[in-house]
């Protein structure tokens, strides 16, 4: 199943109990094939791998990405490798395997796998989504902001896009097409604040602003180093 298009609802109600005057919710629990937002991203990540002539993608994961992955890319005939930690829960990447990617777990922690993954990516020629076809992955977060306004009817004057924060660097997209279309393109970054996100808040202080959720909705992923905040975001001037 193609990712994407997903359904924009007017929502009065709720809009008139926050004080919202035009409230529109983006109901992205639809219309993607392992029902996570990460199937955005790698439908473009690996469109281009395609244009690049990877015969071989893959990715390093402790779930939600292997899954999309594992799944953009049987449906486009690609070979699949996911790379994850070995102590990783195996509900979280049944789908993969369903999905016929080769799977294999790594001695070490994300870290570990996340390093691992660029070395092959260098040897072999293949197309990480998280690594060497990362600028692309980024621009996948931009989808969410172009069906927006294509819903809309292309109208300006959206003031802010409000995004799940479960990944620092899909943030910044929807915000930045809304901007660029003649809205205000402020992006409010709901969340649970982790090492990530706080450096996300403090580089990028003039296009984000952070909303912290007292109740806890996911168990963020706990990381030795931020290296996808570091890799997405642009150092401030």
């Amino acid at each position: 199943t193609p990712a994407g298009f997903t359904p924009l609802m007017k929502a009065p109600r709720l809009g008139q109990r926050i004080g919202a005057t035009n409230l529109y919710i983006k109901n992205d629990a639809v219309c993607l094939p392992t029902l996570s937002f990460k199937d955005r991203v790698v439908a473009v990540a690996l469109a281009n791998a395609q244009a690049f002539g990877f015969d071989t993608v893959g990715c390093s994961s402790t779930g939600n990405l292997a899954n999309a992955v594992a799944a953009q890319a049987a449906r486009l005939g690609l070979k699949t490798y996911i790379l994850v930690p070995a102590d990783l829960e195996p509900a979280k990447i049944l789908n993969t395997q369903v999905y016929g990617a080769t799977l294999v777990r790594v001695d070490g922690n994300y870290d570990h796998v996340n390093r691992l993954c660029s070395q092959i990516a260098d040897r072999y020629n293949w197309g990480f989504v998280n690594v060497n076809l990362r600028p692309y992955y980024a621009e996948g977060s931009k989808t969410v902001g172009f069906e927006i306004a294509e819903q809309l009817g292309w109208r300006s004057a959206r003031d802010s896009a409000i995004v799940r924060g479960c990944a620092t660097g899909a943030c910044l997209g929807p915000g930045a097409v809304l901007r660029d279309v003649g809205g205000h393109g402020g992006t409010v970054f709901a969340t649970r604040e982790s090492r990530s996100q706080r450096y996300a808040k403090k580089e990028c202080s003039d296009q984000i602003r952070v909303f912290h959720f007292s109740l806890q909705l996911w168990e963020a992923l706990s990381v030795t180093w931020p290296m996808q905040a570091l890799n997405s975001f642009p150092k401030s001037a």
